[in-house]
């Protein structure tokens, strides 16, 4: 009997030992949940406080935090707001025209139609982020994180996204005419229809990307990674391919005058339909090429 009560009280101890257990963790999620309410309702307070630039670029510096705020319509050119937590928030048609958004936070942020000329967003992350019809002209995102993000029909026209990744981002019909994009991931993005004329994409990836469509006149991808990429019914008129690796891409219908592909890899490609005239392949890898449909080309 002894060793049977023994038993019973060890059970129960083990029992009244979950059961302290759980009180306690559901005291900590309590306590970490009032916790989150009281940063919530400091941080809407916060907002309701600021009525100027100034304002609100104290409260960047005192690392205020504004999810899901709704700043829509607001001018906030020029502001200061290096660091600034903006996820989820709404910055639909923000003048952020030459503000300083460098390693700032705006995942998810909805900034459709928002100005951004001149702005900094070097090292931002701008994950899921809504920018279609933003205004990105001369804009630094070196090194920002755009993955996912939605900036189609975007005007970045001479912006600078040097190393930034662009990973199944969606650029159509956006203009990015002469924008610097060296070493850029753009793997599986958008770029139909797409506006690149003397973009700089030199050893950027962009594989599996749509460039279908798209102006490339003059654009170069040195050294890049092309493979499986869909140029077709693209203008790539003077454009440089160099020790690029583009096989197994579609280049069927494209313009591809004067277009250099020195010691590029295009093994595997379809060059159907194209226009070739001036265009050179001085030691090219052409493997799979009907060499017959690149006439008027050099270096065959």
């Amino acid at each position: 009997m002894g060793k049977k009560k023994q038993e019973e009280d060890a059970k129960l101890m083990k029992k009244k030992a979950k059961e302290a257990k759980k009180a306690a963790e559901g005291k900590k999620v309590e306590k970490s949940a009032k916790k989150a309410k009281k940063i919530e309702e400091a941080a809407e307070s916060e907002f309701h406080s600021i009525e100027t630039v100034e304002d609100l670029e104290d409260a960047v510096r005192r690392g205020v935090t504004f999810e899901e705020t709704d700043f829509s319509g607001s001018d906030l050119a020029d502001a200061k707001l290096a660091g600034i937590v903006l996820r989820d928030s709404n910055l639909a048609g923000v003048d952020l025209s030459g503000a300083d958004l460098s390693k700032a936070d705006l995942s998810g942020a909805i900034l459709a139609g928002a100005m951004l000329a001149g702005a900094k967003l070097d090292n931002a992350i701008l994950v899921g982020a809504d920018l279609s019809g933003a205004t990105l002209t001369n804009a630094s995102a070196k090194m920002a994180d755009f993955m996912g993000a939605d900036l189609s029909g975007c005007d970045a026209a001479e912006a600078n996204f040097k190393n930034a990744n662009l990973y199944e981002v969606r650029l159509s019909g956006a203009d990015l005419s002469e924008a610097n994009l060296d070493g850029a991931i753009l793997v599986q993005a958008d770029l139909s229809g797409a506006a690149l004329f003397k973009a700089s994409l030199k050893k950027a990836q962009l594989e599996d990307t749509d460039l279908s469509g798209a102006d490339l006149a003059e654009a170069r991808f040195d050294g890049s990674l092309l493979m499986g990429a869909d140029f077709s019914g693209s203008n790539a008129e003077k454009t440089n391919f160099s020790k690029a690796n583009a096989s197994e891409s579609d280049f069927s219908g494209a313009a591809l005058d004067q277009a250099k592909f020195d010691k590029a890899d295009l093994s595997e490609s379809d060059f159907s339909g194209v226009s070739v005239i001036g265009a050179s392949f001085k030691g090219a890898e052409m493997k799979g090429i009907d060499i017959e449909e690149l006439d008027g080309a050099k270096g065959l």
